[in-house]
């Protein structure tokens, strides 16, 4: 069960930390379904595109601008339809897209 950031009474600081948050956590869902994607592991695949789903939506409740909302969107379509061959990023290039915001999150904890 991923963990859900409690939104009421939070500041703008707190909410930015949690996009961060749930960035983080899409950025591992995204390229563990990419893995199980390339390997042929079906069920994981659509294990892991399900998080993804939930990780969304949890998102778009706490992301205000339209564009980041759009990216959201972008990069769960982007995991739905990798079993119809329109994979387009790679494993690289997510980390790369991802990384800022797993550092901004573990750099909150401390």
């Amino acid at each position: 069960m991923m963990y859900m950031y409690n939104l009421k009474n939070c500041t703008a600081d707190n909410k930015f930390l949690a996009r961060c948050f749930y960035m983080a956590n899409l950025g591992a869902e995204v390229k563990r379904a990419l893995r199980f994607f390339n390997k042929g592991m079906d069920a994981e695949y659509r294990g892991a595109r399900d998080r993804v789903d939930g990780i969304i939506v949890q998102f778009l409740a706490t992301e205000p601008s339209p564009c980041g909302r759009a990216e959201a969107l972008l990069l769960r379509n982007l995991v739905r339809h990798m079993h119809e061959g329109r994979q387009v990023l790679s494993q690289s290039t997510l980390d790369q897209y991802f990384e800022p915001f797993a550092i901004r999150a573990v750099a909150s904890l401390s």
